[in-house]
């Protein structure tokens, strides 16, 4: 999605599977492995991974869960209840 505009790229930090995919990246949670990799990726030329704030990650997170929750809940009511 990134790769068709630039301009989608904030919105698609955001996404589902973005967010919950930061969520489990083991790097964001071992110092030794995250400076190995910084180091790694400033002799190669590249930028460094980026570590997300977890409060804005988690946040993101249970914001699509209730979304996924209440559209479920909404669209099933209509339907089943």
């Amino acid at each position: 999605m990134t790769r068709l505009s630039d301009s989608l790229q904030p919105v698609a930090q955001f996404l589902p599977f973005h967010v919950f995919d930061s969520l489990t990246n083991y790097r964001q949670y071992d110092p030794e492995l995250y400076r190995r990799a910084v180091e790694r990726a400033t002799e190669a030329g590249r930028t460094p991974p980026e570590i997300w704030n977890m409060r804005v990650l988690l946040g993101a997170a249970l914001g699509w869960i209730a979304r996924l929750v209440i559209g479920s809940f909404v669209s099933f009511r209509k339907r089943d209840l």
